[in-house]
């Protein structure tokens, strides 16, 4: 096991679990296309080293160039044609975003020139730092990773690395006690021992579906490794553990560390550190359609109509918010540009700033027609007050490359707007990757009111989400649709300890029947001061909470922390027993039966 984090505890620790009687739901992974034609990479027949490249013909007629970018962090890129390109290819030509957000060179700068040394003895050849070795296997290419610091061999591959024309397939051996986390944010789950998980979009959003994919999963064995690709994968952590992706090439980075956020801190060095968000984006936010039809029905609630009474509600009822997004599609839209920036004025007057819930591109598209709510202007809408975008799935749903690439734009598009006065982003998104933590939060999809099944299932996913380098995560409260009162107010108390929350509104109704919208109001007494009193104790912890995000950012110590986090030497914290419990930043929560006997709900 990782060895322990000796930190001081700044709060007295009260214990938390979110204990709900609702069974487990299996992971249901769709299995990569499997095939029997593999070709593994054959023997080493030459060996060169170049600085701090190591390159390796095999007899396959395949090579393998090793790059060291600190003694312990390297990259092996195994390509058919030799030719070993600095990134991977985007899935169009416009994707330009980088996964990498350091590459060998920054590091050369900040670390200096990495020492490998290479020799061989009749068994193998021996590439090694003065932290780690890769000893490659003279009779079949098998490779395996020691740490040098405790002698340990950290992962071993049970076959030799293979390539087939939509495959590249690394086989490891695992330990009984060895636990994986990571793979993003994996909607229920967390910790994938014996499991599969998709690392690809698709799939809806209850349990068991990838909301925000990552290439990238970490070992209780002291490593974590990151698939450096665009193309969708399977990772299966059974005893005989294999990691693929449907390409014809095989390049990843290895971290080699000895705790959990050691390693993540590894990844997001090299990624991009989570993003700070503002903090007005840690309070409730708002999110409706405005200005067209809804559910088929023509909508008379305009932004300075509807838009304006909702936020003076928030105001008059004394409920904390801190952000409020008109949908700009669907059928939705502003109203123009002079009605946002009026609406922005308003919401600013009273601490509450405007984003936009999109459907479209960010810039405008000359095949739309000019009154057209998709016709986006982004330099338009953030000189009219646009602090934040929701990027939905109807814009960014195709994923990888193309997402990342659009979270980039969103908040970029905010931030190089002069008169945005150096404001901080704030962008939300899903189907996320590698990379996707420097620029946006994550929100877990399009989960159902009313019933209790998510939030049972929210807690793990985000736990996951942070254990995979982005601990922004959030969901709508008690779902888009449906709802109920207590569930809903139960998912008031608990998120209150959790990054982002958002109400949803406008999507549990139909045509002028608004009675389940989404507000913390919505249901009368008791729910509605409840509801109060949870934003208002988010509100009260706000400089502890930013705190703990500032941390987030700076050491890849989640908000949202799994139980192993705080107490790595507890082998009881590292798999499914304490899913449904985690730390807020040092601070354990209260169990919910508890919670329910105080409010006197239960």
């Amino acid at each position: 096991m990782l060895r322990k984090r000796n930190k001081l505890k700044r709060f007295a620790s009260i214990f938390l679990s979110f204990l709900l009687v609702i069974s487990l739901i299996p992971v249901n992974a769709a299995d990569a296309k499997e095939t029997s034609n593999t070709s593994s990479i054959g023997k080493v027949s030459v060996i060169q080293k170049e600085g701090s490249d190591i390159y390796l013909d095999f007899s396959s007629g395949q090579g393998i160039k090793l790059s060291f970018l600190k003694d312990n962090v390297f990259r092996l890129h195994l390509d058919p044609s030799s030719e070993f390109p600095e990134y991977p290819t985007p899935n169009k030509p416009d994707h330009v975003t980088k996964i990498v957000d350091k590459d060998k060179n920054d590091y050369q700068k900040e670390y200096g020139t990495v020492n490998v040394k290479v020799k061989e003895d009749s068994d193998f050849f021996r590439i090694y730092t003065k932290v780690l070795e890769l000893k490659i296997s003279k009779t079949d290419s098998r490779m395996s990773l020691i740490n040098k610091n405790n002698n340990k061999v950290i992962w071993s591959e049970k076959e030799p690395l293979s390539l087939e024309a939509n495959r590249a397939v690394q086989t490891l051996n695992t330990n009984d006690d060895e636990y994986f986390f990571g793979g993003g944010q994996q909607n229920g789950y967390y910790s994938h021992k014996n499991n599969k998980i998709n690392i690809a979009i698709g799939g809806g959003w209850d349990a068991g579906a990838a909301s925000s994919p990552v290439p990238f999963y970490l070992s209780t064995e002291g490593y974590g490794v990151m698939r450096n690709t665009f193309k969708p994968g399977v990772y299966d952590f059974s005893k005989m553990a294999t990691f693929t992706h449907q390409e014809n090439r095989f390049d990843a980075y290895y971290f080699v560390e000895d705790s959990i956020p050691e390693i993540i801190n590894e990844y997001t060095e090299l990624t991009g550190k989570a993003a700070l968000m503002p903090e007005y984006a840690f309070y409730l936010g708002h999110a409706d359609c405005f200005n067209g039809t809804h559910n088929g029905h023509k909508d008379q609630r305009t932004l300075l109509g509807k838009g304006l009474d909702t936020l003076n509600q928030y105001v008059t009822k004394d409920m904390p918010l801190g952000w409020f997004l008109p949908n700009d599609g669907y059928g939705c839209g502003y109203g123009g540009l002079d009605n946002l920036g009026e609406f922005a004025d308003e919401a600013n007057a009273k601490d509450v700033e405007v984003g936009l819930w999109t459907q479209s591109n960010l810039y405008p598209d000359p095949n739309l027609p000019e009154d057209s709510p998709l016709r986006r202007d982004l330099d338009g809408e953030v000189k009219a007050g646009v602090r934040a975008i929701k990027t939905d799935v109807a814009w960014v749903g195709q994923g990888y490359s193309m997402a990342l690439n659009a979270t980039r734009q969103a908040a970029e598009g905010i931030e190089k707007q002069e008169n945005s006065g150096g404001a901080r982003p704030f962008v939300i998104s899903l189907d996320g990757w590698a990379g996707t933590q420097r620029y946006a939060t994550l929100w877990s999809g399009d989960q159902y009111g009313g019933e209790w099944e998510y939030i049972r299932m929210h807690i793990p996913t985000y736990i996951g989400a942070g254990l995979s380098g982005n601990p922004n995560v959030g969901s709508d409260m008690d779902g888009i649709f449906g709802g109920d009162p207590v569930i809903q107010t139960r998912d008031f108390q608990w998120k209150a300890f959790s990054p982002i929350q958002i109400d949803m509104d406008g999507w549990a109704s139909s045509g002028n029947d608004y009675s389940k919208s989404k507000n913390p109001w919505n249901y009368g007494e008791p729910y509605t001061s409840i509801n109060r009193m949870y934003l208002k104790l988010k509100a009260q912890m706000m400089p502890y909470i930013y705190t703990i995000a500032e941390e987030s950012t700076s050491t890849s110590m989640p908000s949202v922390r799994g139980m192993m986090l705080e107490y790595p030497e507890d082998p009881f914290t590292y798999g499914t027993d304490t899913q449904y419990q985690y730390m807020w930043g040092q601070i354990c929560l209260l169990r919910l039966s508890t919670m329910k006997r105080i409010m006197k709900l239960a």
